[in-house]
């Protein structure tokens, strides 16, 4: 199956938006995907053989809430993932508020921590936060918004350092709503390193060249993010070509981002999951889009498109175990 399948739901797939050079990034990407991967993940029926001595990312999985309690919408959705990853397997769940980020860092201050101070809302505070804390304990970090399809333990078992996924929006954008890492990865150092910068750069130089660029999400979110995992492929370092072990890989967005960010609101997303009746084996969580840290703030909530009928069947085809829908999308036909 084609890497790049599904990437912008019915959208065509553009290239250029967050880095110039992305279509050469993501051929890499999908060569390790293919190559150094799959040959360790298998085909389906997936199964968890339990052999921590492959694992290298810690069994925890962190999350973000800052600022009041967290709504029962994704309380709900976190008993799910507790569920799917339980303790008594030696899973570790944390749930990052503002009491336990103080208790934390005021004695063990974060690499970014006048950024962290400074940051004007609660996603950019959350953008920094989940790097510090994945660099200093490693694991994974999930969104609130995302709903837990399987446990993640076979895609730690492939003995992968860092980890994330290919995201669904229409353009070659690598989502920093989950992310898996050993502690101290140094593609987590290489963005920590990197943060106080893009702090002080303006959007226009930032490949913001989406019609409603925002600059969070510029600075310190996805776009941050994709550009960093481009720049430090480009550096000799962060290459393992050479390496047995897998030091990091782009799953691609069947596993964590099956649903396009223009197909709905959270509610509209999390119905037609449930309406589901079953998921494809690689699907292990699906990311619904809620948009949380923009509803905290006074700022405007960019308003996903109504889902067309062309949406739905992609949807069906992606998400369920019935395979993808023909006509794959391709770099040749696709490309800016």
């Amino acid at each position: 199956e084609d890497f790049m399948q599904g990437c912008g739901g019915s959208r065509d797939v553009r290239y250029g938006v967050w880095c110039s050079d992305d279509a050469d990034w993501i051929e890499i990407c999908m060569q390790r995907y293919s190559n150094k991967f799959l040959p360790r993940f298998g085909n389906p029926p997936y199964s968890r053989s339990h052999d921590d001595s492959k694992r290298r990312i810690p069994k925890t999985i962190h999350q973000i809430w800052i600022g009041g309690k967290l709504p029962e919408k994704f309380s709900s959705l976190q008993k799910e993932w507790i569920s799917h990853h339980p303790a008594d397997e030696g899973w570790k769940h944390y749930l990052w508020d503002d009491e336990s980020i103080t208790e934390e860092f005021s004695s063990r201050p974060m690499f970014n921590a006048d950024r962290y101070a400074s940051a004007t809302n609660y996603g950019e505070k959350s953008d920094i936060l989940r790097l510090e804390v994945l660099n200093r304990f490693g694991g994974i970090y999930v969104d609130v918004d995302f709903k837990c399809i399987r446990c993640l333990e076979d895609i730690l078992e492939t003995g992968v350092a860092f980890f994330a996924g290919l995201s669904n929006v229409g353009y070659i954008e690598v989502n920093n709503g989950l992310i898996g890492s050993i502690p101290g990865h140094r593609l987590l150092k290489d963005c920590l390193k990197h943060l106080h910068e893009s702090s002080t750069m303006p959007s226009d130089t930032l490949f913001c060249t989406l019609s409603s660029g925002n600059e969070t999400i510029c600075k310190t979110g996805p776009g941050f993010f994709t550009r960093r995992m481009m720049s430090a492929w480009r550096e000799k370092s962060c290459r393992d070509d050479g390496e047995e072990e897998i030091e990091w890989i782009i799953l691609p967005v069947r596993y964590f981002y099956s649903l396009a960010n223009s197909n709905g609101s959270f509610d509209q997303n999390l119905q037609t999951i449930q309406d589901l009746k079953e998921c494809h084996p690689q699907v292990h969580a699906i990311h619904l889009w809620a948009h949380s840290w923009e509803e905290q703030e006074t700022t405007q909530k960019v308003q996903p498109a109504t889902t067309s009928q062309q949406d739905v069947i992609w949807l069906a085809n992606l998400v369920t175990a019935n395979g993808w829908m023909p006509g794959a999308m391709s770099r040749s036909t696709h490309k800016k």
